[in-house]
């Protein structure tokens, strides 16, 4: 009696790891499409997710046949956990828009603050280096690490996509 509790967790869990990441896309539905119509204007589509390994999903914007940039989901590790987060370029890869969409810690969640994140807008013909073009935060330096180590590897993979 006392094992078959633990069976049963042993397989829900995992079932239901797997459903929240299947449902992760639907989740940011709607933010992706506030995000087009914000950044991109209201003549502009978004295309269907293309995942990209362990990077993100991106979804291209086009207006008519012409690829106006790119919306990508991403997650990164802060100290304990994992937080979702969105990122708009524009045709050339370079950074538009960065937004934390959920950030699951108590420490840390500065990283959020729109004033911090606009320091990536305008990057992305070069790498992101943090502590030169990023500067931490004191108290999330872990969290500024990993996003931003996360936005020059989806960067790095944009400019890829691109050329």
């Amino acid at each position: 009696m006392f094992g078959s509790k633990y069976i049963w967790i042993a397989i829900l869990v995992p079932v239901w790891i797997l459903l929240v990441a299947l449902n992760w896309s639907e989740t940011y539905q709607k933010d992706i499409n506030k995000k087009c119509l914000k950044m991109y204007g209201e003549t502009a589509m978004v295309g269907e997710a293309e995942a990209v390994g362990q990077v993100g999903e991106f979804y291209f914007v086009s207006k008519e046949k012409d690829t106006m940039g790119c919306i990508v989901l991403a997650k990164a590790f802060g100290k304990y956990d994992n937080f979702d987060f969105m990122i708009s370029y524009d045709q050339n890869a370079v950074i538009k828009d960065v937004e934390v969409l959920v950030y699951r810690e108590d420490f840390g969640f500065e990283i959020s603050s729109k004033r911090w994140l606009r320091q990536f807008i305008g990057l992305g013909r070069e790498d992101i280096v943090f502590h030169d073009d990023v500067q931490a935060i004191s108290g999330a330096t872990l969290s500024c690490r990993s996003i931003t180590v996360k936005i020059d590897e989806i960067t790095n993979e944009m400019r890829k996509r691109l050329e």
